[in-house]
């Protein structure tokens, strides 16, 4: 556990050193926390700052209940960029990432039209009273290959994108099922 907290803050510490290095006027970091809010010349904000993101965020962001232990401790930088397809869209992406194992998610206030890719495994599941397209594909990450899970469904007119990466089957459905409660 105090390995996971010292590699957390040294993580904390290089973001911080890198906005501050690379980044214009729109970059302002908490010294006392280590929250982190850039704003881009095009508008989209890059955080490691949920609580204020979600306040800034016309819509709930789900995140995960469950995440695989090995994940937990990773930190996270959360986008939102705003006006994809029209003013009003607002686009939240972050992810899980530990080695070759990730979960990478990405919120939308639009609704998207999902389309089967016939190189995929696709099927429908119904998740919690929810409508979910899961695919299955071989993708390369590091120099190995690894089964991705992606999945993707709409709740309340948001649209949900979820892959998960080297995971099994009933892992990356149990995230998805901590997602939908």
């Amino acid at each position: 556990m105090i390995k996971r907290t010292v590699i957390s803050i040294i993580f904390l510490i290089i973001l911080a050193c890198y906005f501050l290095l690379s980044c214009g006027p729109g970059t302002y970091i908490n010294p006392s926390t280590g929250k982190v809010w850039q704003v881009d010349p095009d508008g989209s904000i890059q955080t490691n700052d949920l609580e204020r993101l979600q306040r800034a965020t016309p819509f709930k962001i789900v995140i995960p209940r469950y995440i695989p232990d090995e994940l937990i401790s990773v930190p996270v930088m959360y986008t939102k960029t705003i006006g994809m397809n029209s003013q009003n869209d607002v686009d939240i992406r972050f992810s899980y990432t530990n080695g070759t194992k990730s979960i990478d998610i990405e919120q939308v206030n639009y609704m998207y039209n999902w389309i089967l890719n016939e190189n995929m495994e696709n099927q429908y599941l119904n998740i919690n009273g929810i409508r979910i397209l899961q695919t299955k594909s071989e993708q390369v990450s590091g120099q190995k290959d690894v089964n991705v899970y992606s999945y993707t469904w709409n709740k309340n007119e948001i649209s949900f994108i979820v892959d998960i990466w080297d995971y099994n089957e009933d892992t990356s459905r149990k995230i998805v099922e901590s997602m939908t409660k």
